[in-house]
């Protein structure tokens, strides 16, 4: 298995859309095809604000994770927050995930970043094992979607 970083050259739109897609669906989540788009172009522009890698299996993508950095009252060095993490479900089990989070947590070191974060849905216990694997859980994430 190889971890490369994402970009035009290592994935196309049409390869990497429906393994994004694939994860949106996961969460019972819905995104406009410009979304995607937009989405993807963002992630291969090399002046762009989010980050990725995609997990290749015999010339095959089998996951992906994108990050991105931000700034932090707390401290004057960038945080890097996981977006978005996701293996094909027939291949989970084989470290793919690991090693996509591993490949963002040295981008990270390489960035000078303080910290590497992530969530998931409370309900997700097959990626809450190998996250518990990886990292202390030490806070617990509120979100509110609805801002009017």
């Amino acid at each position: 298995m190889q971890i490369l970083q994402l970009t035009k050259d290592s994935i196309s739109f049409e390869t990497w859309q429906p393994l994004f897609k694939a994860y949106i669906t996961f969460y019972k989540a819905e995104l406009s095809d410009a979304q995607y788009t937009n989405t993807y172009s963002r992630l291969v522009d090399p002046s762009g604000d989010l980050f990725g890698f995609i997990a290749v299996d015999e010339g095959v993508v089998i996951g992906l994770t994108h990050y991105l950095y931000h700034a932090s009252s707390w401290t004057d060095k960038q945080y890097c927050y996981l977006n978005d993490l996701y293996v094909n479900p027939e291949i989970r089990g084989k470290g793919a995930g690991r090693a996509l989070i591993l490949a963002v947590k040295e981008a990270a070191h390489q960035q000078g970043a303080a910290r590497l974060y992530w969530s998931t849905q409370y309900t997700n216990k097959t990626a809450q094992a190998l996250y518990d694997k990886l990292a202390k859980t030490e806070f617990i994430m509120y979100r509110m979607n609805d801002l009017s």
